[in-house]
């Protein structure tokens, strides 16, 4: 790794390092007792597009208006921002399949699950996945006229397990690689503006109850150090070019 590309993977991480400082004391200062506060629909609402736009179709949204952004008035080399693109991609695939076999072997239940527990709905936690999805839909409508229903129609549309948060996973993966290219542009605003937009996605979960903390720091981890192997992903996933361009292709400045 030379010094650019260190260089360049300090100031991607820095971002995410922003979007933890930004986002930590307000998740910090929730319990879940703030899940059976009265929301108005203009709060809900807004929560909602904000969970939504990193979560299918809604991320789609976000990732075609991002590339847009990062595409106009464009002042890097058209190669080093079409690898960089193309890395988007690699790292999104990784960082889909790992945060689902991190579920798998985690196992830990929703937020939601205890409010159910406390409700003695359920005897504990663990007890809802043991449930069939009909189980499940009824459980949570039952304890629909004590919550929102803007928390619990998320409730009953993911019912796997919370660790890490994939709407994290997917919020820091945009501001690592669109973050990272609009710094490399000197557009600081859009930057500071993507750190605001992925901590926000990451509060909207937790507000929710759909994750604790430790699922969305856990998802800004599983990022970060996927980052930390960037430089070496972006010289495997390019060795299917033939010799001639590889050189070239390597010289790009990630």
């Amino acid at each position: 790794m030379d010094k650019k590309e260190i260089q360049h993977t300090i100031a991607d991480i820095s971002l995410l390092a922003a979007m933890t400082a930004l986002v930590t004391p307000f998740v910090l200062s929730t319990s879940s007792s703030d899940l059976y506060r009265p929301v108005s629909d203009s709060s809900g609402q807004v929560m909602a597009i904000i969970s939504d736009s990193a979560a299918y179709p809604g991320g789609w949204i976000t990732f075609t208006l991002l590339s847009m952004v990062a595409l106009f008035r464009n002042n890097l080399p058209s190669q080093v921002l079409l690898k960089r693109i193309a890395l988007y991609a690699l790292i999104f695939l990784i960082g889909f399949l790992g945060k689902n076999a991190i579920k798998q072997l985690t196992e830990s239940p929703r937020p939601y699950t205890e409010v159910m527990t406390q409700e003695l709905l359920l005897p504990n936690p663990m007890h809802f996945y043991k449930l069939d999805k009909r189980q499940q839909q009824e459980l949570i409508e039952r304890i629909d006229g004590k919550i929102s229903h803007w928390r619990t129609d998320f409730w009953q549309d993911e019912k796997n397990f919370a660790f890490p948060s994939g709407h994290t996973v997917f919020a820091a993966t945009c501001l690592l690689f669109f973050g990272g290219i609009f710094i490399r542009q000197q557009r600081f605003l859009l930057a500071s503006s993507l750190v605001i937009w992925a901590s926000l996605v990451a509060y909207s979960r937790v507000w929710l109850g759909m994750h604790r903390p430790a699922d969305l720091f856990g998802g800004i981890v599983f990022v970060a150090i996927l980052a930390l192997f960037l430089p070496l992903l972006s010289k495997k996933a390019f060795e299917w070019l033939p010799v001639q361009y590889r050189r070239h292709w390597f010289k790009l400045s990630l």
